[in-house]
Order: structure tokens, then sequence, then C-alpha cells
């Protein structure tokens, strides 16, 4: 039964130098603990786990005390995980765009997010960026479509 199944929401803090977007490493951090706050304020029950490279103890700490549970992958090489992963150089679009793949320096960061394979302790992960904040428990939609894969995208995005 959905009631029985264990759920957690589930994001990667990754510390590779500067975003996609020119922001510095701890912005990560600092989203990840507004994201926390957003949700604990909806009262939501649902684990929240961070799977983090590269940051300090400090930092581990900041977001343990707003409610995460820290998964540290520091010592993971993000850099040979990219190198394993096939990249197409030309034609590859993603299906709901009509330009081409973002060039991102923070790929390695990227290949942390294959971590999410080793959550074998939870029955569904839902995946979430930190460049969001909770309107509504994220407990009502591990109810729509539980069997498959889904995405939320925001109103004009596609």
């Amino acid at each position: 039964a959905l009631s029985s199944m264990r759920f957690a929401l589930v994001v990667f803090i990754c510390n590779g130098g500067l975003d996609h977007y020119g922001n510095p490493p701890t912005e990560q951090i600092i989203r990840a603990l507004r994201l926390r706050r957003s949700i604990s304020r909806l009262r939501s029950q649902i684990r929240t786990v961070a799977v983090v490279h590269g940051y300090n103890e400090a930092s581990l700490q900041a977001l343990r005390q707003v409610g995460w549970e820290v998964r540290d992958a520091t010592h993971v090489d993000a850099a040979a995980i990219m190198k394993q992963v096939p990249r197409e150089t030309t034609g590859f679009h993603w299906p709901r765009y009509r330009g081409g793949v973002q060039s991102r320096a923070d790929n390695k960061c990227r290949a942390i997010h294959l971590l999410a394979w080793n959550l074998t302790e939870f029955d569904r992960v839902i995946l979430s960026d930190l460049d969001l904040c909770m309107l509504s428990g994220v407990e009502a939609h591990t109810k729509h479509a539980f069997s498959t894969s889904h995405m939320h995208v925001p109103r004009g995005a596609n």
C-alpha cells in the first residue's frame, strides 16, 4: 500500500566551484536551508536527504540543524564518473527544448546525481533541485503516478 512506502525528498549539493549561473558554492547551502524551511513550514513528515560533495563540516552541520539527513559523498571521485558517461556532441537536444544542451562547467557535480541509485532504503525518492520553495506538502505528489517516473515543470518552461 502507498501509505506504508518509504519516501524521501533528495537533493544533491556539490561544491564544484562556481555553478553554471556564476554563484559561489555557499549559495547551494543557502538554497538547501531555504528549501528545508519551506518543507518544515508545511509540517511535512517526508524524510529529506541531502547528498553532499565537497563541503566542510560547518556547512554539513548547518544542513543538519534545519533537518536534512546529510550523506557526505566527498570521497566519491565525481570527475572519474563523468569520464564514464558517454556524451553526444552534435544533434543532442532535450525533448522539450528547441535549442541544444546547455554547456556547463559544473558537469562533474551532475555525476553525483547518479548516487541516487544507492538510496535503496527508500521505496521511492523524489529528486529535487534547490532553487524552489514548497507551497504544498510533498506527500500529495506521492499519491499521483507513484508507480512511474514523473516530473512537475513550472508553467511556461516548455
